[in-house]
């Protein structure tokens, strides 16, 4: 009962970006390797609990991975690189009125250098402030991003698991599945990383522009209110 509550307990992000993908890792591994004696005691409700505790302990492990494979977000850099007249290639994000207004409030709000230039910490500041604003759009995508980096890591996990298992087939060391099923297992793998490679990249193109949007929102209504504007 206490298992049950706490994994209720658990938020979207939390679902999205380690519980799922690390129940998809331990998936892959009895896909490759055959359980031929579970032990009756994990079996139940107290076998469900073990296996979603691994997987969320499996996917924070993913999530770790997943950033170091994904390397350093540059995305909103590039977006405040370009409000400020630089040059930036391949902007998959059309520069606005709204774009352009972002780093003029953030300077602002949160009193920053005309000079600033640590684009990482400045987006950890606007998800700050995000989070105390009653506007959530953004962070929802933030969690769909997320989850598709992780399943994008996940696929290069179940490469390995797969590849793995071929090896040791080939020794006969330890039991394995067919190799048909062993190749079934190899192909979704390389396809789930094509998938969820250019998905995580629509997700966090959609995350920024949200990030962006919900900010400016929260902006103006609270300039707005200051000065007391109303549409009567």
């Amino acid at each position: 009962m206490a298992v049950a509550q706490s994994f209720r307990a658990l938020e979207l992000y939390d679902v999205l970006s380690n519980l799922v993908p690390g129940a998809v890792v331990l998936l892959a591994l009895s896909f490759v390797f055959p359980v031929e004696n579970p032990n009756p005691l994990l079996t139940g409700a107290i076998g469900v609990g073990v296996f979603l505790v691994s997987a969320l302990v499996l996917g924070h492990v993913v999530q770790v991975l997943a950033s170091w494979l994904d390397g350093t977000p540059k995305l909103f850099g590039n977006v405040i690189r370009a409000t400020r007249g630089e040059d930036v290639d391949d902007l998959p994000i059309d520069i606005t009125h709204v774009e352009e207004s972002v780093w003029p409030l953030m300077k602002r709000q949160f009193a920053l250098p005309a000079e600033y230039d640590n684009y990482g910490e400045m987006f950890r500041l606007l998800l700050s402030y995000i989070e105390t604003t009653p506007t959530t759009r953004a962070l929802r995508f933030q969690a769909l991003h997320s989850f598709h980096r992780s399943m994008w890591a996940v696929g290069h996990i179940a490469v390995l698991i797969t590849v793995l298992g071929i090896l040791l087939k080939c020794t006969g060391q330890i039991a394995t599945r067919s190799w048909p099923v062993l190749g079934l297992a190899l192909v979704g793998s390389f396809i789930g990383i094509w998938v969820f490679e250019r998905r995580k990249e629509k997700m966090n193109k959609r995350f920024i522009q949200y990030a962006i949007a919900d900010f400016y929102i929260h902006q103006t209504e609270k300039r707005d209110s200051k000065n007391g504007w109303s549409d009567s």
